[in-house]
């Protein structure tokens, strides 16, 4: 058994409830427009300080609990280097240190610090501590995979239906007076969309403009549950996977 399935049912439901709550608020198929929803909403599973988050801070915590356990009981010298990595994953995210120094960075200090608890599992003489160390490595790869190369796929869909949503926003200006296409002329051009987005918004009868915005909160949607419910779910793998092992490290000889 790789992993304890009874708290792995647990996480996974909690996460696919989380998943499908995240889809029913965005109300795709009501056709009501929540602008607020594209920027900020707590059931969002990509929102920052969403509830989604604070239920992968405590995966993190519970990573970290459970390393130091098989420290303490086991006296695994890879386990404070898994506590560290677990602690690095959680101040990452609860204080965006990837925006304030570059995601690169930061995946490349988790990268470091991750090999070197693999290096550390993989030369200690148990048997269990370098068959942990291959599981979590193969979980570790998914999460990045979802964080880094899923992101990067994101990234490039998201500015196609952003740049749908501003030709048809810059469509609607034409039709205004010249004045006021002389005053956007002399306006930074992040806060021409923003304007362009919030006079489109006023018109209640702009057919594009409505569905742009409509694909665009789609497209949110979607992108989230890909990257981040894929993130969630190789979280609870890992979790589930070191509570297995501090399990056994209780069972009696």
């Amino acid at each position: 058994m790789l992993v304890s399935f009874r708290l792995l049912w647990l996480l996974v439901l909690v996460d696919v409830a989380l998943i499908v709550v995240h889809v029913l608020s965005a109300r795709l198929t009501t056709g009501h427009l929540d602008p607020a929803w594209l920027a900020v909403h707590r059931w969002r599973v990509d929102a920052d300080g969403g509830v989604a988050e604070y239920f992968q801070y405590l995966k993190y915590v519970a990573m970290i609990a459970f390393a130091m356990i098989l420290y303490r009981k086991c006296r695994w010298r890879s386990a404070p280097v898994l506590s560290l990595f677990a602690l690095l994953l959680l101040l990452d995210d609860s204080l965006r240190l990837h925006e304030r120094f570059g995601e690169p960075l930061g995946w490349m200090v988790h990268g470091c610090v991750f090999f070197a608890f693999w290096l550390v599992a993989r030369r200690s003489g148990r048997q269990q501590e370098r068959r942990l160390a291959s599981r979590l490595a193969v979980l570790v790869a998914a999460l990045a995979s979802f964080a880094v190369a899923v992101d990067v796929l994101n990234s490039r869909l998201l500015h196609v239906a952003t740049g749908s949503l501003l030709s048809a926003t810059l469509e609607l200006l034409a039709d205004q007076p010249p004045n006021l296409l002389r005053l956007v002329n002399t306006l930074p051009g992040w806060l021409v969309a923003a304007l362009a987005a919030v006079q489109a918004w006023a018109v209640a009868n702009t057919v594009g403009v409505a569905a742009s915005l409509e694909n665009l909160r789609a497209t949110a949607v979607g992108m989230a549950v890909v990257e981040d419910g894929g993130e969630m779910l190789a979280l609870s793998l890992l979790v589930a996977s070191l509570w297995l092992e501090q399990r056994r490290s209780h069972a009696p000889k």
